[in-house]
């Protein structure tokens, strides 16, 4: 069976419901995001992934503190189902400066300890590439530690690609900073 199949299925099974039809989504990266239409009339997102558990309970704790993002239905090890809303485009003038205060008040929302709210308790991957979530004291900090070498190491991608061997090095870098 092969990953869109193991979703569709696994979607089918936590929802108790077989969708009519299934509509793949651009934008699946590690896996397959599919469009499901229940019987019932509704629409549905399910998506794979590395860690669709985790995922969900990430949504939950940003819809906790605030944030507009799609209701999470079910969950398990092999795939999250959440509620499809509307698709209006990109984030543009206010939807920045809401997704900011959003975020501002997802490290201040009732449970987050004050002595280190940057962070998350479990770690994630985007495939084979680790994310480390391990909680900081600041933003300065936890941007440094656990995301710089991951958001570096896409314009290096490119650069290797486009301008050749060259920067070999500073990928292997990188990669090596991440642990892959």
């Amino acid at each position: 069976m092969d990953e869109t199949a193991r979703i569709l299925a696994e979607a089918a099974r936590l929802l108790k419901i077989t969708p009519r039809r299934a509509e793949p989504l651009a934008g699946g990266d590690l896996s397959p995001v599919l469009a499901l239409d229940l019987p019932t009339g509704e629409r549905v997102i399910a998506k794979g992934g590395p860690h669709p558990e985790i995922e969900a309970e990430m949504l939950r704790a940003l819809a906790e503190a605030g944030a507009r993002v799609p209701k999470v239905i079910s969950a398990s090890r092999v795939c999250l189902v959440m509620e499809a809303l509307p698709q209006h485009g990109g984030l543009r003038g206010a939807g920045w400066l809401e997704l900011g205060e959003i975020l501002r008040r997802q490290h201040r929302a009732p449970g987050a300890p004050d002595e280190a709210p940057y962070g998350w308790p479990d770690e994630y991957a985007f495939g084979p590439v680790p994310i480390p979530n391990a909680v900081r004291p600041t933003w300065p900090e936890f941007w440094a530690e656990a995301r710089r070498a991951i958001y570096q190491l896409w314009p290096a991608l490119v650069h290797l690609r486009l301008f050749g061997s060259g920067y070999h090095g500073m990928v292997a870098g990188l990669l090596d900073r991440i642990g892959v």
